[in-house]
């Protein structure tokens, strides 16, 4: 299509969308909601563009630390991020 993409202009615009599907999971974890968000993550990395993964990453472990309950319907985003988190009763 001949369409050049500015990373610079396109970062602000995935990170404010990846924030408002992150504050959409956290408020409901469903498996839709996931995949959404799965679906911005994976699209950002096939692009190149920067969407904030280490931010990302912090809020999606402290959903899964908070919310032990929603283990499985998180797992798709925990593995698209790369974290290694084990399901289960929290450690103390």
């Amino acid at each position: 299509m001949g369409l050049e993409l500015d990373p610079a202009r396109a970062r602000p615009v995935l990170r404010m969308m990846v924030g408002r599907a992150l504050d959409t999971v956290t408020e409901r974890a469903t498996a839709e909601r996931v995949a959404h968000l799965v679906t911005l993550v994976v699209g950002a990395r096939r692009m190149g563009l920067r969407f904030g993964l280490w931010h990302t990453q912090n809020r999606v472990f402290a959903l899964w630390r908070d919310q032990p309950q929603a283990h499985e319907v998180l797992r798709p985003l925990v593995d698209v991020l790369g974290l290694a988190l084990a399901s289960g009763p929290p450690r103390k």
